[in-house]
């Protein structure tokens, strides 16, 4: 799928890239359109939000050009909105972490997923709190963040399958919170 990046948002992509691994090599892969507008093609849907985060934050940020507002309301109405949680992959859990605390391509709720290290984190506010037994730059909780904030149980939902997709343990706390959901008996019928 061919997605047209307008070019004050292309602009502001190319010299700030997000972190992502997928939107980056979607960024570098991108021909240059008419203007200054980038061409996108990818089967990917993590980079379209990426991207349309990215613009969501441009929207807002009062030192952005108007240029840079119209682009990004622009790409928001081709594209859509990012959905509330998005799955972000990175090198490492460390460079994971630093985008944590400085990118505003991340949000509460986000899953990191550092596949080098097999560390797959769901971000708790400022925190990212992994849920794999390995764990590198990630918070070690001793609990599911879901239960100290029930919004990330979606969040949670999706690490615990991106986990699995690597092929990693869980953490003793997310796999005793999942444990005890398969185990539990039925309700009877009333």
């Amino acid at each position: 799928m061919d997605v047209t990046i307008p070019g004050a948002l292309a602009d502001h992509l190319t010299a700030e890239p997000p972190f992502d691994l997928d939107t980056c090599a979607s960024l570098t892969a991108a021909r240059r359109g008419p203007g200054r507008t980038l061409v996108l093609t990818t089967t990917n849907p993590v980079s379209l939000h990426v991207i349309s985060r990215r613009a969501e934050q441009l929207r807002t940020d009062s030192r952005a050009t108007r240029a840079q507002k119209d682009a990004a309301r622009t790409w928001i109405k081709r594209v859509g909105p990012a959905p509330q949680v998005v799955t972000v992959r990175f090198e490492d859990t460390e460079t994971a972490y630093d985008a944590s605390q400085c990118s505003t391509d991340l949000r509460h709720g986000d899953v990191l997923v550092a596949e080098q290290e097999k560390a797959v984190a769901v971000l708790s506010r400022a925190w990212p709190c992994a849920v794999t037994a390995s764990h590198g730059e990630f918070h070690r909780p001793d609990r599911n963040p879901a239960d100290a904030d029930s919004s990330l149980a979606p969040s949670v939902c999706a690490a615990v399958v991106a986990a699995a997709a690597l092929g990693s343990c869980l953490s003793p706390a997310i796999g005793a919170a999942f444990a005890s959901t398969v185990t539990e008996e039925p309700a009877p019928a009333s």
